[in-house]
């Protein structure tokens, strides 16, 4: 008898810790998501004639990865910028875009040029605040005449602004 449970000792011992490996393997994995470790968070945003749309509208971490879907039909850009401003009080230049040099914004980083259909991928470190996020393009007159448009020359103008938030 005694010799029996000696065999079945390591055989048990080598389903044990299989068990045990398949549970790490099968355990929860929070990549790209907000984590007590500090991990990025990650932030789609969508991109469309005449809006800004991030999905969440704020963040946990600093580290922030923005994945950014233009779904509009024209080119578009996206513009981060730290402010305590409010996003209708950023000062504005005479042809309606953002004055990105104003005093009162820091620029922190921006993907130019989102053509309509494309994504782009935006990593920053944002310190707790209050941001905005902006396409900050002008259409040239001449250029808006030939496509037909009927918008404000300035995206900005047009709607394409929103506020974010890390905390």
């Amino acid at each position: 008898m005694r010799s029996k449970a000696l065999l079945r000792m390591p055989a048990a011992s080598a389903l044990l810790s299989l068990v045990g490996l398949l549970l790490v393997a099968c355990g929860d994995d929070d990549a790209g998501s907000a984590d007590a470790g500090g991990g990025a968070t990650t932030i789609g945003i969508t991109l469309d004639e005449w809006s800004v749309l991030p999905e969440p509208a704020s963040a946990e971490s600093e580290e922030v990865t923005f994945d950014i879907f233009n779904a509009g039909e024209e080119t578009h850009e996206f513009v981060v910028i730290k402010t305590d401003l409010g996003v209708l009080d950023l000062p504005t230049g005479d042809d309606g875009s953002v004055d990105e040099e104003a005093a009162a914004l820091e620029v922190v980083d921006e993907v130019e040029d989102v053509a309509a259909g494309s994504s782009e991928t935006l990593t920053v470190d944002l310190g707790p605040g209050n941001y905005v996020l902006i396409c900050n393009i002008v259409e040239e007159e001449m250029e808006m005449e030939q496509m037909e448009m009927e918008h404000d020359p300035s995206h900005f103008q047009s709607g394409m602004r929103t506020g974010f938030t890390v905390e």
